[in-house]
């Protein structure tokens, strides 16, 4: 399918490929796109193995990280954030690192979760922890969230809104994210203050995430780990090395839950 792959390489198609997938023309992209798979032997070989169909199907009780990331693929893109209402629900993030994060926190005795920037995590890490505390900056979204913790009646989930404060002037709590240009997020990377105890793993999964990562290096546990999602990202890069000589760095990059692709997870220890 060499003249898909060359229209997706120009310019015009990288640059609005967000804007593109919202139009009317993009399911017939996708289908003339797909029409090649018809002669690859591979699709008939992984649909002849039950396995993989019970994978695609989504079937209950067949559930799995892998079933999670097949199942994106079917899905609108643009509406992720419905993965919320999913039978067992998995973090937005690689399935390696997804492992990594369960195991331990089972190894952990009452483990204490904060994270910036709440969702699935926010649901799975109930079921593994003893008490959540989750930050967010949205209220609507926030009030979803609410709603949805309501009707799996979870009690361990506290909800904090901390939206940015319009200062129309730059600052260190500035966000890259242009829609939110001259607005301050000092508030929100600061909530973790709030809480005098150390936690034993906190995850950096929204905004200004460099100022809350090393704001949270301060509140781990001797044996905690820090989640950084989504870690390659150039911005990140000065973060990882003013920490390389004190801290473990661990890369994870691979199959992203619900996002139809691969992302990069760091684990982050103290050595």
């Amino acid at each position: 399918m060499q003249p898909f792959k060359i229209i997706e390489n120009l310019n015009f198609f990288k640059n609005n490929r967000g804007e593109l997938r919202k139009t009317k023309i993009y399911p017939l992209w996708k289908f003339l796109k797909g029409i090649g798979l018809i002669f690859d032997w591979r699709l008939y070989n992984l649909y002849s193995r039950e396995i993989f169909r019970n994978n695609l199907d989504y079937k209950e009780g067949k559930i799995n990280v892998y079933s999670h990331w097949i199942r994106s693929f079917f899905r609108n893109s643009e509406r992720g954030w419905e993965s919320i209402y999913d039978s067992d629900p998995l973090p937005w993030m690689y399935i390696k690192a997804i492992h990594f994060i369960e195991w331990h926190l089972l190894q952990t005795t009452s483990p204490k979760v904060f994270e910036w920037g709440g969702g699935t995590s926010t649901l799975w890490f109930s079921e593994r922890s003893d008490k959540v505390i989750t930050v967010e900056n949205n209220p609507q979204w926030v009030n979803t969230l609410k709603n949805r913790i309501a009707e799996l009646d979870i009690t361990n989930i506290e909800l904090l809104v901390k939206e940015p404060i319009n200062l129309k002037t730059s600052n260190t709590f500035e966000t890259a994210w242009k829609e939110f240009k001259g607005y301050s997020f000092e508030n929100y990377v600061n909530a973790i203050d709030d809480y005098d105890c150390l936690f034993d793993l906190i995850l950096v999964d929204g905004y200004c995430r460099n100022e809350c990562a090393e704001k949270g290096l301060k509140k781990l546990n001797k044996n905690g780990i820090l989640v950084f999602d989504n870690s390659s990202r150039d911005r990140y890069k000065k973060f990882f090395e003013s920490i390389s000589k004190t801290h473990r760095i661990i890369k994870l990059e691979g199959p992203t839950t619900y996002c139809q692709g691969y992302s990069e997870t760091t684990i982050v220890t103290q050595k």
